[in-house]
């Protein structure tokens, strides 16, 4: 998945984190569809070499890894991991309306 804006681990990064850990037990084909269908997240076959920051969700470990990449050349390159933990105190509002049947 895609999201074109503010990629930064204290972004996307921490709410993807709160996501996981907020409706745990969904199921990863539910919540994906649920974060594409209301637009905050766009399908990808391709690489956007407009990146700086990779993201790979383990839905069962309910964990994020957070990678910074240079993207700008043919292929990406993994600068360094980040290690993100869930922290109240750099909280992210995360939109539930996202998350709500119609």
């Amino acid at each position: 998945m895609y999201h074109h804006c503010d990629g930064y681990p204290e972004g996307v990064g921490y709410c993807l984190l709160k996501i996981l850990k907020m409706y745990k037990g969904w199921g990863a084909s539910i919540l994906v569809n649920q974060m594409i269908k209301k637009g905050n997240f766009e399908i990808t076959f391709g690489r956007h070499n407009d990146i700086e920051y990779y993201y790979e969700l383990n839905f069962d470990k309910e964990v994020v890894n957070c990678m910074e990449v240079d993207n700008w050349g043919d292929s990406m390159e993994i600068l360094r991991h980040i290690d993100l933990q869930y922290d109240s105190e750099k909280d992210v509002n995360v939109d539930e309306e996202i998350f709500k049947e119609e």
